[in-house]
Order: C-alpha cells, then structure tokens, then sequence
C-alpha cells in the first residue's frame, strides 16, 4: 500500500480508537472537520507536521492483528462474536456459542443472518438498520456502534438481553465487527429460538 493510500485508513483507524466522531478529532488534531473528512476520503493528505503528530499517536494505538482478534473472542469469559466485512463469523466465545445452543463449528464461518431467522427481525426501518450494516458504511469507519434488544424463547420462557456491535480496526487495516451479548439475567438457560429483535440504535461515527 502507497503513503497515500494508507493515509485515508489510518486516520480513519485511529479516529475510530479513540471513538471520536470526525469533528472531535478534527478539534483535537487542530484543523477543521471538513479536512478529516478529505482525509478519510482520500482526496488530500495531512502536511507533514500534521503526519508526524499522526504517527505518534498511531505508534501508541495498540492495534492488533485480525488473528489475535479471533483468539481474544475464541478464548473470552463473555458472550462475544467477531464478524468480517461479509458477515461472516470469524470467531465465538464458548458462552456465546452454549448461548446460542450451538457448537463452535456450527457456528464459525456461517452468515450471521443465517443465525437469525426471518421471523425474529421485525418489518421496520430498525430492522433494515441491522441487515444493511455493510451498506450504512459500518466497515468503512461511518458507524460508531450498534445497540439492539433481542429476545429468545429458553425452556419454554422467554428471555430478553443486549447486543452491541463496535467496530475494530485491525493491524491489516482491515475493520471488523466486534459483538458483545448480555443477558438481561445471567443465569438465563441456552436459547433455542430466537424470537425477533428491536429497538435497534445506530449510532453514526460523523456529526
């Protein structure tokens, strides 16, 4: 990848690390929002001054390569997922996937939509906010987070829990999603059905 190629990512990657929308880090950066906006669109490069104080934070940001990504969520304590521009499940947690009433090969490489059933999504713009992730620009640095309630039928209850869906930026330069689920009570049996999903709330990473 050229210097500038690269420049539109990684200005993009260490916006996103701070969880900044493009006007707070054009205030902390000192120039306008208009011009973080040139650089994420590739149409014009930080000044050299600008670069240096760029490349200084970048060295401190930490970021971590897509496979480190997938072991973190294969081994976390939580309910975690890790999808790719695709949607495809590159990693589960154990508890995501006993959750779920699955096993980590039945769920690992499928479509994450495959995982929901028709039914489960509701017939509304919220719904629409969900299925068209890669459209609304979440793996192209436009979508700060995503919040959704969901609910699911457990031993013949019905259960209620959070998700939330953050976007990472990896050393590849690549963005994924990353995917944290909490039940609402911790002690909830696995789900065998999930049963439809609301009150869904984007959040937009531009002001």
């Amino acid at each position: 990848m050229t210097e500038r190629a690269s420049w539109p990512n990684l200005v993009r990657a260490l916006r996103l690390s701070r969880n900044e929308t493009q006007g707070a880090f054009a205030a902390a950066m000192g120039v306008a929002q208009q011009t973080i906006s040139r650089w994420e669109a590739g149409s014009q490069i930080p000044d050299l001054a600008i670069q240096h104080k760029l490349r200084q934070h970048l060295s401190i940001m930490a970021l971590s390569s897509t496979a480190y990504w997938m072991y973190r969520v294969s081994h976390a304590y939580g309910q975690e997922l890790l999808i790719d521009r695709g949607l495809t499940i590159l990693a589960v947690s154990a508890s995501a996937a006993a959750q779920m009433g699955l096993n980590n090969d039945q769920i690992v490489g499928k479509d994450l939509r495959d995982l929901l059933p028709p039914q489960a999504v509701r017939s509304s713009s919220d719904s629409e906010e969900l299925a068209n992730l890669v459209e609304l620009g979440f793996f192209d640095g436009l979508i700060r987070s995503v919040t959704m309630s969901v609910f699911w039928s457990a031993e013949h209850a019905a259960a209620a829990g959070r998700l939330d869906i953050w976007p990472i930026v990896t050393t590849e330069q690549a963005i994924l999603g990353y995917v944290q689920g909490y039940p609402k009570n911790k002690n909830e049996p696995p789900a065998n059905r999930l049963l439809k999903i609301e009150d869904v709330n984007v959040r937009l990473n531009k002001d």
